[in-house]
């Protein structure tokens, strides 16, 4: 890869995956400060995009946007590794978690009170399903990725976010079928998903002589 197409790669790594973490952390919590009764402990960012809710225009918006930049962000970072194995399973399993939950759920947005009873609802909680079941393994590949290019002292890092987003996944199983806290549960969730994407847009992207 030239230099020019590294630095172009660089770009759109970076800025990609800023613009994912800023519309992912951030927004929801601010846009739901105009939807009343909302609380972010107890509700789901779901619900923000809810069937005749007043936020769903912008939530749809938004979750879809996060969706096109997080596929745009897996897409670049495959090409960062010359779309290597390990590294280009990370970035599949990215693009489904920004195909099916971002953007599933722009399309098929949830029912109002939370619920799953019409066609929209139903086909939103298995979009959610399938999208949030593949977020524990992005964080694992590359990890492995770049061991497997000898780049050690950034492979732990991936790591470490790896093992948070298990364990937050599990914490958010757990409070969904209680109904116990979800909307807190979803967001350690996300701050553990998307602080790795963060830290991959910023730690991963310098041009290194083994992956050139």
């Amino acid at each position: 890869m030239h230099l020019g197409g590294k630095q172009k790669i660089k770009l759109v790594i970076s800025f990609s995956g800023i613009m994912v973490v800023l519309l992912a952390i951030p927004v929801p919590y601010i846009l739901g400060l105009f939807k009343e009764t909302y609380n972010p402990i107890h509700h789901t960012i779901s619900e923000l995009g809810e069937t005749a809710a007043p936020t769903a225009l912008a939530a749809t918006i938004i979750f879809a946007a996060i969706g096109v930049f997080e596929i745009l962000f897996a897409a670049a970072l495959a090409f960062r590794f010359q779309f290597k194995a390990a590294a280009l399973f990370g970035s599949i399993f990215m693009a489904i978690n920004g195909l099916f939950d971002y953007i599933g759920s722009a399309l098929f947005p949830i029912d109002a009170g939370g619920l799953f009873e019409s066609p929209s609802g139903q086909m939103h909680y298995l979009v959610s399903v399938i999208g949030m079941s593949v977020m524990v393994f992005p964080a694992f590949f590359y990890a492995w990725a770049l061991k497997k290019e000898a780049i050690a002292k950034e492979s732990r890092p991936s790591f470490a976010f790896a093992c948070a987003i298990v364990g937050a996944a599990a914490l958010f199983n757990l409070s969904f079928f209680t109904e116990t806290l979800v909307g807190l549960a979803q967001r350690v969730l996300d701050l553990a998903y998307f602080g790795w994407i963060l830290y991959a847009s910023v730690a991963l992207i310098p041009p290194r002589r083994t992956v050139t």
